[in-house]
């Protein structure tokens, strides 16, 4: 059934795309579509050979203030039941006066020298990342899987967003690690925040549009992998990218979820998706609840995003995402 909408009004319809890797175009805040750069997000899941967790994220955007945009990290190692914020992710420098430069083919981030708190530095190439924060990680991985990029316009509003994934190794927290890095960019209007104002996800945003979104990535045993970005929710907005090791590549718009929540409504037990036709399933980790960020509209949970049935045994693997209970359970193919 065909929808009428006000003209310019494309019921949230989204744009999808591979991309090539640009580290000059992250040297500047100009970004793209008339749209600036609004943060720059490395972050990812890592595993030790204990078996225990790990996730971390800095949220890296301009004319950050001096309390905002620290390093925040979690492990299972606090209690052993859920991944609990780490003590050591306060000690790492702000955001504030860091620098951002094209040096050579790489694209370098670091905190300011003056910055209160462990430093850290960033490089970025085609070919290869390095993450370093003070006395807590430190990670070196390269690319694996298509980058990306998704459009969404709205007839008020709109936001670009993009993707490159690397598997990286490295320490963190003084153990040794293996794990995928997510490295993310986000244009918005200016002035805009994501998750605070943007259409897709903002908690401000008119429209209750993101039901489930997850960036994921498996190893297995027998040596292939597969990586990938779902993004689902109402109307004809959502993007899902998969690249596997033997050449597929799919970005696609055909993507829709039902969220089956946990008995308190707020976790996933799982998110059931279908893309271009294709069951994929997300399974929460056992230890995979963000539970200091309990209160979030958006829970967080990491886990293993597979194929319903899949026999490979994985090796590495991770699925950090959320889902966004108010705005409900399964795909409506009309806007409110």
């Amino acid at each position: 059934m065909t929808t009428t909408a006000p003209y310019g009004d494309f019921q949230a319809a989204t744009l999808v795309g591979l991309a090539t890797s640009e580290p000059q175009a992250l040297a500047d805040d100009d970004g793209f579509l008339d749209l600036p750069l609004a943060e720059i997000v490395p972050y990812g899941t890592f595993r030790d050979d204990d078996g225990e967790l790990y996730c971390f994220v800095r949220r890296h955007w301009p004319g950050a203030a001096d309390d905002t945009g620290r390093m925040v990290a979690f492990s299972t190692r606090v209690d052993g039941a859920a991944l609990r914020l780490e003590r050591a992710g306060k000690y790492a420098a702000p955001n504030a006066g860091a620098t951002r430069r094209l040096v050579g083919d790489a694209l370098e981030i670091a905190s300011a020298p003056t910055a209160p708190g462990h430093p850290f530095s960033l490089r970025c190439t085609g070919s290869d990342i390095r993450w370093r924060e003070a006395d807590l990680l430190e990670l070196t991985g390269s690319p694996i899987g298509a980058r990306t990029q998704w459009y969404l316009p709205r007839p008020h509003d709109r936001m670009m967003y993009c993707s490159q994934f690397y598997f990286a190794e490295g320490t963190l927290l003084g153990r040794r690690v293996r794990g995928f890095i997510g490295f993310d960019q986000v244009y918005l209007p200016p002035g805009r925040r994501l998750y605070v104002d943007d259409p897709w996800v903002g908690e401000k945003a008119p429209e209750a549009l993101e039901l489930a979104w997850y960036t994921w990535g498996t190893r297995y045993t027998d040596g292939s992998w597969e990586v990938g970005q779902f993004a689902a929710g109402h109307g004809r907005s959502g993007a899902a990218f998969i690249s596997t090791s033997d050449g597929t590549e799919l970005a696609t718009t055909d993507i829709a979820v039902v969220v089956e929540p946990d008995a308190d409504g707020y976790w996933a037990r799982h998110s059931h998706f279908t893309v271009a036709g294709e069951a994929w399933r997300f399974d929460p980790d056992p230890r995979g609840r963000m539970v200091d960020f309990v209160g979030l509209p958006n829970p967080q949970q990491e886990g293993w995003m597979h194929r319903p049935g899949e026999d490979r045994e994985p090796e590495v693997w991770w699925c950090w995402g959320e889902t966004y209970p108010s705005h409900g359970t399964r795909s409506r193919s009309t806007l409110s």
